[in-house]
């Protein structure tokens, strides 16, 4: 039987006065506040304050969980009350653009009768379960169309309530709760005006985060790259089209559609595939001089059409199940470990991060994503 999902910690942060933690359950998300003031009298508030470095350590009370654990199993009970659906996998996309979500406040009680969740065992009440909004969840950072730019206008349109979140072999997995990039299922209607089957196809999904400049610049390259056809002869990530979602039941109605992310083709890799952090591609040294030459080709094609890869890495590398290289992520910046800071995002700096790649990093990779 399937282990129930784990809470996913979103963000969370101390300060002098008060604590603050983000935790998703499947699309459901809640953010806790611990006021410390009334708590620090309270059986409960003394082992939290101790875990947040508040108050000198208790030897007695035995083994010290994680803060963020600790607050977690304070309101578990609580939490699964308000959160009906246990994982974000076989849902639409569209649902974690508009999630439940909970702002929760643990005071300290002033008699029995204030405590909920456990009352009178540990001096705590819980306020704001009586109120929910709907807002996005999962860390998605809706980009409003209008803002994006001009050469983005062509790109298609992919509604958020055509894609559902699925594992690597287009099953619906519960015990999958928090990962929201990645795989995809495109609906069966859908798929077939994309020229499909009618069967529901795979696909990848890629959330903006927030990361509305590196976003843009990703979506204007890859738009790029699709009108020069560049994927009829090389392996670049293919742009299916940006993923829109509309306005909440808590917004306006008439207000503009948004972009959450972007819809890639999926690159097949198979077992013996992934990126360069993969250990399995890591122990192929017989093939790094066929993937060098491969990344170089491409690295040359993209400067001839003026484009810049920018963020040349172990992870933006992608091996597939026929053995080929692929170049992904055009979002810019740079990993130091590859590409200068003053070279970032330069023709310069895309062959000093391919150099780096395979000349040192690959020689003895540091480190390696344990696959």
């Amino acid at each position: 039987m399937a282990t129930a999902p784990p809470f996913a910690v979103q963000s969370g942060y101390t300060s002098e006065d008060s604590s603050q933690l983000t935790v998703a359950y499947g699309p459901t998300t809640f953010i806790i506040s611990v006021c410390f003031k009334g708590i620090e009298e309270t059986p409960w508030g003394r082992r939290y304050l101790q875990r947040v470095n508040k108050k000198p350590l208790d030897p007695s009370d035995g083994a010290v969980l994680d803060d963020s654990d600790f607050l977690i199993d304070r309101c578990k009970t609580l939490l699964l009350e308000l959160a009906d659906v246990a994982s974000i996998q076989g849902l639409a996309v569209e649902a974690l653009c508009h999630s439940p979500t909970y702002r929760l406040r643990l005071l300290g009680s002033t008699n029995e009768a204030e405590a909920q969740d456990t009352p009178g065992t540990d001096g705590i009440r819980i306020t704001g379960s009586d109120h929910v909004s709907y807002e996005p969840s999962h860390n998605l950072f809706p980009l409003l169309i209008s803002e994006l730019p001009a050469s983005c206008a062509a790109i298609p349109r992919i509604p958020a309530s055509d894609l559902i979140l699925a594992t690597a072999e287009g099953r619906a997995d519960p015990r999958e709760a928090a990962n929201i990039q990645g795989k995809v299922i495109l609906r069966a209607a859908a798929a077939a005006e994309e020229g499909g089957s009618g069967v529901g196809r795979a696909m990848y999904f890629k959330p903006s985060f927030g990361r509305g400049s590196q976003f843009e610049r990703e979506a204007q390259i890859l738009g790029r790259i699709a009108e020069l056809d560049l994927h009829k002869e090389y392996r670049f990530s293919q742009l299916v089209g940006l993923v829109t979602t509309s306005p909440s039941r808590d917004e306006d109605q008439n207000q503009e559609m948004a972009v959450v992310g972007m819809l890639l083709h999926l690159i097949p890799t198979g077992p013996n595939g992934g990126n360069f952090l993969s250990a399995t591609v890591q122990a192929r040294k017989d093939t790094f001089p066929q993937w060098k030459a491969e990344v170089e080709e491409m690295v040359t094609v993209l400067h001839e059409h003026d484009l810049v890869w920018g963020d040349v890495n172990a992870g933006n590398v992608v091996i597939d199940e026929a053995d080929t290289a692929w170049v992904i992520d055009f979002g810019g910046s740079n990993n130091a470990e590859f590409v200068d800071d003053e070279l970032a995002e330069t023709k310069e700096g895309d062959w000093q991060g391919v150099g780096r790649l395979f000349a040192v990093w690959l020689v003895e990779p540091p480190y390696h994503s344990g696959e």
